[in-house]
């Protein structure tokens, strides 16, 4: 136990070397202050970054009457207890590096518990010493230096990457102890996986992919594992929960009795719903804080944040032609990305025939960070075939009521795992509106638990054989040399990791807080060409819209005040604008979409209007509308035809004095 916390903290200490090598001397904190800001507002006994928009910038939402951020509580939650305790200690603050190497190094213990324990405990002792060896050592390995990872480390260490990081890692908690769950199935390993699987939308959406998966597979590995499945089975199952060495004595007769059997199995169903009742929990509190924040329990704040992307806007609001993409095509663009991406096109997010398998359909996508390449097949196949092989096996033996060796288990478990998150994050990113070569990192747990089980097949095979220990080896040098050799051949468009030292932060926090405490000046009642947006002090307010000329983008910015309405009186740029009515205005108040009343032709050019919103959460105060112009096959035009005369949302005029604090 000692050995493994030291070398935990060891991979911990490595996790933080690697991000600063990259950075100033004494930047230990993130170029971000969004979760440190996070933490002041738990401080503050809030969920809101702020209640004043003045507050607000790049990718975060003003909505609920606040400040929000998008990237998830769960980060913040982590490094609270860490940043109180150095301030108890005197300290200024705790540095963010040192929460992700401590983050990591929890991770770490974890894998290390799960695969180098005690043998007898891990591993049934059929598995050769050298084999059982191997195994453990290449799966930390595999796990803990999984090269996408140190690719990502070594990149922009921005708020995107450092969420990739800590879901990396939380995903690993999960992968450790479904793999204690395999090795001795007992209630306290299915509740903590039920638990952590709830909880993990919370570091970054992803993980609930990985926890549903997580909850399914443990669900049938804790559930064959008490033999309760097939009655018959009771009288052949040892006396203690199946583990890995057999247990000393035979089952007592009176175990194998109808009555004792259906005690276990009602005692077995109360247990499985506790797990799901815990695993529904976390769940439901992220569903509610998620509601609280955005409006929706569904929405994690994406359809919801300000930034000048305006063709990534209009496809996450409202819609976008990849969505008919077809399944094999937009297939075939997926595997693109995932395996052959090696011209990375940064922020020329709309660069087209850059990466095999591109499909020509409009599309934002960002690839500024190589990730995989096809070397990664014959390892995701092994891991495929032993999930397959073990799986059979298992079944094979739970019907004869034999032992099922506990690398089996493992095997069939973390494979069946790593698989299932695998499709169903490529299920939800096949047609996505938008994809990152963060989005891609996603699927590093699932690629890793393949890998893995993969490893723990070969070397279970391999360690019978009669040159078994010579090819042990050569596997071993094998994979070490593809880890190396994989780290080194990762690039990145956007540099090293930013960092900043504690004065950088200071200042940035002592701006924010400069920024939450103005006042800003009531809206008016309309915004027209004589509209001086700059005076309202509201950031992204009219974003996408020339006062100039009048031009908009695909799509436009609005902050409005207690809308009553929505209308815009809008033409084309050119003499014929009588001839061309707008059929493809829309417009949503936060996420609600508004209903189209009538347009008519005016005096200086189409009068589209929409009805208020429905939902009462946008009926009142300051809230946040959303304007296309255009068709989505036409959102990643720089500037549309049409020009925006006039925009008005309530008849009484607005008021002339201050708003505090954003309300």
């Amino acid at each position: 136990m000692l050995t493994q916390r030291i070398t935990a903290l060891a991979y911990g200490v490595l996790l933080v070397l690697v991000i600063s090598r990259g950075g100033q001397e004494g930047g230990y904190y993130s170029c971000s202050t969004i979760y440190r800001e996070q933490m002041e507002a738990f401080l503050a006994g809030r969920l809101a970054l702020s209640d004043n928009v003045l507050a607000a910038r790049h990718d975060l939402t003003w909505s609920e009457g606040g400040v929000h951020q998008v990237w998830g509580l769960g980060v913040p939650v982590w490094r609270l207890p860490w940043e109180l305790a150095a301030r108890a200690a005197g300290f200024a603050a705790f540095p963010d590096l040192f929460a992700v190497g401590l983050f990591g190094a929890l991770a770490a213990y974890a894998v290390l518990s799960a695969f180098w324990g005690r043998t007898e405990e891990n591993w049934d002792t059929a598995m050769p010493f050298l084999a059982s060896s191997a195994a453990m050592s290449g799966s930390t390995l595999i796990l803990l230096m999984f090269p996408a990872l140190f690719g990502l480390l070594s990149a922009r260490f921005d708020i995107y990457e450092e969420a990739v990081v800590y879901e990396y890692f939380y995903a690993l908690i999960l992968l450790a102890v479904l793999a204690r769950l395999a090795q001795r199935p007992g209630n306290q390993w299915w509740y903590a996986l039920c638990l952590l699987a709830g909880l993990g939308g919370f570091i970054r959406p992803p993980l609930v992919f990985y926890g549903g998966a997580a909850v399914m597979v443990g669900a049938g590995v804790w559930w064959w594992g008490r033999r309760c499945a097939l009655p018959g089975n009771a009288v052949k199952t040892e006396a203690a929960s199946p583990g890995i060495a057999p247990a000393p004595q035979a089952v007592a007769p009176a175990a194998a009795s109808p009555a004792n059997r259906g005690v276990e199995c009602r005692n077995g169903w109360r247990a499985l719903a506790l797990g799901l009742v815990l695993f529904g929990l976390g769940g439901a509190l992220l569903f509610f804080t998620n509601l609280a924040r955005f409006g929706s329990g569904f929405e994690f704040g994406h359809r919801l944040n300000l930034q000048d992307l305006y063709g990534s806007m209009y496809a996450t609001r409202f819609d976008h032609p990849y969505q008919q993409e077809p399944v094999w095509s937009a297939s075939r663009e997926m595997l693109g990305l995932l395996f052959f991406t090696r011209d990375l096109n940064g922020s020329d997010f709309y660069r087209k025939k850059f990466f095999p398998g591109q499909s020509p359909t409009v599309r934002w996508r960002e690839m500024y960070l190589t990730a995989y390449n096809p070397w990664y097949w014959p390892w995701l196949a092994g891991g495929l075939v032993a999930m397959a092989f073990a799986g059979m096996a298992w079944w094979r033996r739970y019907r004869q009521g034999a032992k099922v060796p506990a690398h089996a288990r493992v095997i069939a478990a973390l494979g069946a795992w790593g698989a299932l998150a695998g499709v169903m994050l490529f299920g939800f990113y096949l047609r996505n509106s938008v994809i990152s070569s963060r989005y891609l990192l996603d699927f590093m747990p699932a690629f890793g638990a393949l890998i893995v089980a993969g490893w723990l097949g070969w070397c279970a095979w391999v360690g019978v054989r009669r040159a078994g220990s010579l090819l042990l080896l050569l596997s071993w040098v094998v994979l070490c040399g593809w880890t190396f050799w994989q780290i080194q051949s990762l690039r990145s468009t956007y540099g090293p990791p930013r960092l900043l030292t504690w004065p950088e932060v200071q200042q940035r926090m002592d701006h924010q807080q400069v920024e939450a405490a103005r006042i800003r000046p009531a809206l008016p009642s309309q915004y027209d060409a004589n509209t001086r947006f700059e005076d309202y002090l509201i950031p992204y307010n009219g974003g996408g819209w020339d006062l100039k000329t009048g031009a908009v983008r695909c799509l436009i910015i609005l902050f409005m005040e207690d809308p009553q309405y929505l209308e815009l009186t809008v033409r084309q740029d050119h003499e014929d604008w009588e001839k061309a009515p707008p059929q493809h205005v829309r417009a949503k108040i936060g996420l609600e979409l508004l209903e189209r009343e009538s347009i008519a032709k005016g005096e200086d050019g189409w009068v589209v209007r929409f009805r208020g919103p429905q939902k009462r959460r946008y009926q009142r105060g300051l809230q946040v509308g959303f304007v296309v112009f255009v068709p989505n096959t036409q959102l990643a035009e720089p500037m549309t035809r049409w020009r925006l005369i006039k925009a008005k949302w309530r008849n009484e005029q607005g008021r002339s004095e201050g708003v505090e604090m954003g309300k």
